[in-house]
């Protein structure tokens, strides 16, 4: 059993938006099951209150510009458990986004982190943490404190690094003793510009295990007409729900259904466009944002999931998709490739090629069923392998073993 204390930027709580990502949570509620003992310190961000005046009315165009959620509020510390985590959320405030924190903001972390672990004799054995800014100074301090390693989880290529630490990242670098990588395609773009790490590990998402549960009896999907497609996510640009709609247009199906399932900017776009085409606006449904398990109900009543985004640090929603037997498309470059093998357990496409996807999608409308029978079953064997114990239980055996060391 090890004690595993981790420091991370976003944590799920109930007084938090259902959208903003669990994924830290996944890992830490599962290793709790396997007997280790965690503490959790989450260090979201605050801003001046002027900061969110001014954001409200944008905050929909702002998401969509820059791919990712935005809260328009100041939250409170706080400490809760979930899930037998027990978790102190300490927000830290900064005048600038995406900017550093200023030191005594690092401090007053780094004491209250402290603080939260002494009061019940709790001493990690390892420290990791998921985004780089501010985990990585707290956890640097920590190390010199507890003598203990330290892992920091890689969600992009690095870019805080020499955007914020300036002339201090190499060494900032250098004292990270594994690092783990959401993706293949983050793990290629960082060795890129730093150069590789000795210890290293993906540390990829998964997918709930009950999704799997009685999988092998599930009836399987009939490829012999190929109609129903689906997209799963955020309806904003870095995701092309657009190119994904003029794809299918294009396509040589004529009689296709389109589910998109999610919110954002994009979504009046792709209105504009089905007011504008009267043919095409029966064959598709916006049906905006829906619960998790209706979404398994969605994705196992469709035969092609497609999204092609652009900066998908994972996307675990592909993971659901295949669970669920369908031909995935995703990304070439982006978070699942690597997992997704183009032509075995799915498809990759150029993010955001409209020509590339068209004849992707006519490609799949010509295979044989027998052909198109196989590819899902290599999806669901894929996803069998990525459910949230397996992949919670592959990152504590590596950080495990670096404690060890």
């Amino acid at each position: 059993m090890s004690n595993i204390l981790v420091i991370t930027q976003e944590y799920p709580a109930d007084d938090i938006a259902k959208e903003f990502t669990p994924v830290v949570h996944l890992f830490a509620k599962e290793w709790v099951k396997l007997g280790h003992s965690v503490r959790v310190v989450n260090c979201p961000s605050n801003f001046p209150d002027i900061y969110y005046q001014v954001c409200k009315p944008f905050r929909r165009k702002i998401e969509s510009l820059l791919g990712i959620n935005i809260r328009m509020y100041s939250i409170e510390r706080r400490e809760y458990v979930l899930d037998n985590v027990p978790v102190l959320r300490l927000p830290l405030t900064k005048l600038k986004p995406h900017g550093r924190f200023a030191a005594k903001r690092i401090k007053y972390a780094v004491e209250s982190t402290v603080t939260f672990c002494e009061k019940d004799s709790f001493v990690p054995d390892v420290i990791v943490g998921h985004w780089v800014n501010p985990a990585l100074e707290i956890m640097q301090i920590l190390k010199r404190k507890y003598n203990v390693p330290i892992t920091l989880v890689m969600h992009d290529d690095g870019c805080d690094f020499d955007s914020i630490y300036k002339n201090c990242y190499q060494s900032m670098i250098d004292d990270i003793d594994m690092i783990g990588y959401r993706s293949k395609a983050i793990k290629e773009r960082f060795e890129k510009k730093f150069g590789k790490k000795d210890k290293w590990f993906y540390c990829y998402s998964g997918v709930p295990d009950e999704y799997l549960k009685g999988v092998d009896t599930m009836p399987k999907k009939d490829f012999s007409a190929i109609k129903n497609f689906i997209y799963v996510g955020l309806l904003i640009k870095r995701k092309h729900p657009n190119e994904l709609l003029e794809a299918l247009i294009k396509s040589e199906i004529n009689d296709f259904s389109l589910k998109f399932i999610g919110e954002g900017d994009e979504a009046k776009s792709i209105q504009n466009t089905l007011t504008d085409n009267s043919l095409v606006d029966a064959k598709v449904e916006l049906l905006g944002r829906v619960s998790r398990d209706k979404v398994q109900t969605y994705l196992r009543a469709s035969e092609v999931f497609i999204m092609v985004s652009k900066k998908e640090a994972f996307g675990l929603v592909y993971i659901e998709a295949m669970a669920a037997g369908c031909i995935t498309i995703a990304s070439k470059r982006e978070g699942v490739d690597g997992v997704i093998i183009d032509g075995v357990n799915g498809f990759l496409c150029e993010a955001g090629n409209v020509e590339e996807l068209t004849l992707i999608i006519n490609k799949i409308n010509q295979m044989p069923k027998e052909e198109l029978e196989k590819i899902s079953l290599n999806a669901i064997a894929t996803a069998k392998r990525m459910t949230d114990s397996n992949v919670a239980k592959d990152y504590i055996d590596n950080i495990s073993n670096l404690a060890k060391k």
